[in-house]
């Protein structure tokens, strides 16, 4: 058994594994690196069920690509523009 992860979202620790690869593959775990508040890289391991909320409050914080939709102002008629 490799060492057992723990769910930054929910504290759950993560199920026995024989592989690097099966809480990723099998358990659906994800891991992130982020810095924190001190500079320092560190990994976040969420369970699928957390990994899933937090994308979700992650697109709900995220700008809106800027230049890849239309214009919320409307044109001056007296620009030219068309």
């Amino acid at each position: 058994m490799l060492g057992r992860e723990k769910c930054v979202g929910c504290g759950r620790v993560s199920p026995e594994t024989n592989g690097d690869n099966t809480l990723t593959t099998s358990f659906g775990w994800r891991v992130i690196r982020v810095v924190d508040d001190k500079g320092t890289g560190v990994v976040e391991w969420r369970c699928a069920t957390c990994w899933q909320r937090h994308k979700a409050v992650q697109a709900l914080h995220s700008d809106p690509p800027s230049g890849n939709g239309p214009s919320t102002s409307p044109r001056d008629p007296r620009s030219g523009d068309r």
